[in-house]
């Protein structure tokens, strides 16, 4: 009976790890324009790429941002945007990709990818449940996709969220997808940069998005090099946090386990409830710890997986006392977020969490808390 407290708690966990599903087509776009500053004009339609543009790529989707609109939304760049594959997970720079890359120095990006031609028949095969916009309402973004009730025009025939922070939106016969889950920006921001971005189909920018390919390839060779989860925390240095394992920590390069040898106990405003719950785990002397790390894409999982895990913590807070949900600030972390399931950081992009079997309240969680911190210093 003790898989009650499992059950719930790998019911969490399998809610955060679905995040912000990709979809194909893929695109995304960066940076949010100010009210007044783009006026896409009725009669731009048409949606084929510019052909002014002697040399380079016609359709090189990083002309359809300046970058200094990027930076309104997130700040300095940490160099010229560049060329990328819409369908890569880690953002690796790609002189011919589909895709643009607008990326900071501590790696939160916002990324554009545009379908020129056939982007109708694409949006149709996506399948989306909800098309937000139709092209009935000819972009008027309907209550209840933005918080509060907001409701913004836009230049777009159709429109679709995808996860947290994926917009698809068509315009004429292309497709333009702008993805800001490694970004802070909100819904509103981000559907004010898109529209700054389907407003230059017809007359894209002459910028050049491989010129930023180099620089990023530099910086993408110096992110954290892959290796064992286990080499981010030894034993004895695990031991320092739970006390003695009870036997070596065994993992791959997506995870370690930590044998400790105390379990965790339940905290309830009821104490029945806690005498029942703490009876449920009690059946073991261990209470396994699993250091989970996603060494690509750490922004953009951990904004999936909070947005996931909000009706979830929720529904635990009935059963169990816990540490509020929410934004942990003070570590070594560039972000970090407590859930029910346990606790999440990023630094560097890469995501380390921590897994239990268990609910965690007080110094539970504090431990496991010190066990992600740990793993981040050696990132």
């Amino acid at each position: 009976m003790r898989s009650m407290a499992l059950m719930l708690a790998m019911t969490a966990t399998l809610l955060a790890l679905g995040g912000c599903g990709r979809s194909k087509p893929e695109a995304a776009a960066p940076a949010a324009a100010q009210p007044g500053e783009v006026t896409p004009g009725a009669e731009a339609k048409s949606a084929s790429p510019a052909s002014a543009v002697a040399s380079g790529d016609a359709k090189d989707p990083c002309r359809l941002l300046e970058p200094k609109e990027v930076e309104a939304l997130m700040g300095p760049l940490a160099g010229a945007p560049f060329r990328t594959r819409d369908a890569s997970d880690d953002g690796a720079p790609d002189a011919s990709g589909d895709a643009c890359r607008y990326e900071t120095a501590d790696l939160r990006s916002v990324t554009v990818a545009v379908t020129w031609d056939g982007g109708a028949a694409a949006m149709r095969m996506v399948g989306v449940p909800g098309a937000l916009v139709s092209g009935k309402v000819k972009g008027e973004i309907p209550k209840g996709l933005l918080p509060e009730g907001v409701t913004l025009a836009g230049e777009w025939d159709e429109a679709a969220l995808i996860g947290c922070c994926r917009i698809l939106a068509l315009r004429g016969d292309s497709l333009v997808a702008l993805d800001y889950a490694a970004s802070r920006a909100t819904n509103e921001q981000a559907l004010r940069l898109l529209n700054s971005a389907l407003a230059r189909l017809d007359k894209p920018l002459a910028l050049d998005g491989r010129a930023g390919n180099p620089a990023a390839e530099q910086r993408h060779a110096a992110r954290p090099a892959q290796r064992s989860a286990c080499t981010l925390v030894a034993r004895a240095e695990a031991e320092v946090i739970f006390g003695s394992l009870r036997t070596e920590p065994k993992g791959d390069d997506r995870s370690c386990m930590y044998a400790v040898v105390a379990p965790a106990k339940f905290e309830t405003p009821a104490k029945e409830t806690t005498d029942i719950l703490n009876m449920l785990a009690g059946g073991t002397q261990s209470s396994d710890v699993r250091l989970t790390v996603k060494w690509r894409g750490g922004f953009r999982e951990l904004r999936g997986a909070v947005a996931m895990m909000g009706g979830v913590q929720k529904m635990m807070e009935k059963f169990a006392k816990m540490a509020p949900a929410g934004e942990v600030a003070g570590g070594p972390w560039d972000e970090a977020w407590q859930t029910s399931g346990g606790f999440m950081a990023v630094k560097k992009d890469v995501l380390v969490g921590v897994e239990s079997p268990n609910l965690l309240g007080g110094a539970d969680l504090d431990k496991r808390r010190q066990l992600v911190a740990k793993a981040i210093e050696k990132l």
